[in-house]
């Protein structure tokens, strides 16, 4: 299909919230913001060694600047500065990206496993993005 009928159409549909009318393009990237934001105080890294467990929340890394640049990215695409969205949601994802996976590929021996927190940051941050690129789109016509 074409991104921009999709884009058309997720525009066209409106949902009412308490008096606040939000898009579904809209929706679909306050409830991903929501999700990565309740992911940062999920488990990211889960280590193991000789039989002792400990989780580390992102949270206590990085996490305030993703939750930051998730609120950043939701502010602007409800009020239609869809350029600043696109580039805040695209920071969001490399950090979260980097945070994932070139972060993990450093410890030694495999003792240090991604979490559910750690997937569920990255699937938040990818939907989060492709909303960010949806609306961004919509704006170029």
């Amino acid at each position: 299909m074409d991104p921009k009928k999709i884009t058309e159409n997720l525009e066209s549909r409106e949902v009412n919230i308490q008096g606040y009318k939000l898009n579904y393009l809209q929706l679909i990237v306050f409830v991903s913001a929501i999700v990565e934001i309740v992911a940062c105080f999920l488990p990211m890294y889960t280590a193991s060694v000789l039989g002792y467990s400990m989780s580390i929340s992102y949270i206590s890394g990085d996490g305030i600047f993703a939750i930051l640049l998730a609120i950043a990215t939701c502010a602007c695409v409800y009020f239609k500065l869809r350029p600043v969205a696109l580039g805040t949601a695209f920071i969001d994802l490399i950090l979260i990206l980097y945070a994932c996976t070139l972060n993990l590929r450093n410890t030694t021996y495999g003792l240090v496993k991604l979490g559910f927190g750690g997937y569920l940051l990255m699937l938040s941050a990818v939907v989060l993005f492709i909303g960010a690129l949806l609306a961004f789109m919509k704006g170029k016509q």
